[in-house]
């Protein structure tokens, strides 16, 4: 009897140990090309994050961010080619308004005074705090815009989401601008660098042209496991059936030897 009723909870725990690794490897990076996707992703993530958008309005028009300094928590490295003098990132307010507001993110090469967008060829790299997310907004310059393969690649969590020649422009309101959103959501860890290449795939170097706006990134997780990751409700569960098979069964060995 007492080996029918260890091996009946030995396969128990087996199984809820399979279906743990199978529950945590679904807990992977995930891209989005739709904002709305994006933010239902993030709000599924337990425990709750909050995600915190970067558009760029608490900056003036023409405000540089040299590579190596921060704006609103994230720090930026990048190398434009081009010049001379060096290209520098900075807050643009025109002609066209950005996603969310007036502002948005494009180049200059004269100290802010005037503004070019980005071009094919183009990498910056970005560092923050622990994030379970990165994405923004690539704007273009009308919603019949013909993005070819690979002309964004953003790399988060160990993925790059390369957008597909069938890929297109939706109109963001409320400033119904042109562009296309680019997301990555690790619901199961935290990383604290992404990087945004544009091309050089699809065309010479110069064209077409691209800004930014409305970056999104998430707090970190509040709490979780020693290596960061976050159970899910249903991983939390089979560790219950798991332990509770582990006791049961040592308690009837324990009967039955009395």
């Amino acid at each position: 009897m007492t080996s029918i009723r260890t091996s009946m909870w030995n396969r128990l725990l087996i199984g809820a140990v399979a279906a743990l690794c199978a529950t945590t490897a679904q807990a992977l990076p995930t891209t989005y090309t739709s904002r709305a996707a994006f933010d239902t992703a993030i709000a599924a993530i337990v425990p709750a994050v909050n995600s915190n958008v970067i558009n760029f309005e608490s900056g003036s028009g023409g405000d540089l961010i040299p590579s190596g300094f921060s704006f609103a928590g994230l720090n930026f490295s990048y190398a434009i080619p081009g010049g001379p003098p060096p290209f520098q990132i900075g807050v643009n307010s025109s002609p066209l308004a950005g996603t969310s507001g007036s502002n948005f993110l494009g180049v200059t090469n004269d100290g802010g005074a005037s503004f070019s967008q980005f071009a094919l060829g183009d990498q910056i790299n970005f560092s923050f705090a622990a994030s379970h997310a990165f994405g923004m907004y690539i704007i273009v310059s009308d919603t019949s815009f013909d993005f070819f393969a690979n002309d964004v690649n953003l790399t988060f969590a160990g993925t790059t989401l390369s957008n597909v020649d069938a890929d297109v422009a939706t109109s963001v309101t409320p400033n119904n601008v042109a562009a296309l959103f680019v997301g990555i959501v690790d619901p199961a860890a935290t990383y604290t660098t992404a990087s945004l290449l544009f091309g050089p795939v699809g065309g010479a170097a110069g064209a077409p042209f691209f800004e930014i706006d409305d970056i999104v990134k998430t707090s970190a997780i509040g709490s979780g496991t020693p290596d960061g990751t976050v159970p899910e409700p249903t991983t939390l569960a089979l560790l219950g059936v798991g332990m509770m098979g582990i006791t049961l069964a040592r308690r009837k060995k324990a009967i039955t030897r009395q």
